[in-house]
């Protein structure tokens, strides 16, 4: 898992480099504590890593072809995330006042 998400965090980096926001990705980096902790939750529900995984094969190809589906995909991959309280509210008992 850590792995995954380390390689994820790079992934996302090099995104934001890309976009010439790079100094955007450093703060967003290390003010994001509670959020790292959310994510990391997230991915142990069974269906997350295969989904974000492939949401990721995705953007890297329309990124590498400038096709402008990318952007529903982004918002989509980025907001999807916020999907899951109640999920891990059941799983997670205890972590959620």
């Amino acid at each position: 898992m850590q792995e995954f998400l380390d390689l994820d965090n790079e992934y996302h980096r090099m995104i934001f480099k890309a976009a010439d926001h790079a100094v955007s990705w450093d703060i967003l980096s290390t003010t994001r504590i509670h959020y790292n902790r959310y994510r990391v939750l997230t991915m142990y529900l069974p269906e997350m890593l295969g989904k974000v995984y492939n949401e990721h094969c995705q953007l890297v190809e329309l990124i590498r072809d400038r096709d402008t589906a990318c952007y529903s995909i982004l918002k989509r991959h980025h907001y999807s995330g916020l999907d899951h309280p109640k999920a891990l509210k059941e799983k997670y008992p205890d972590y959620f006042l």
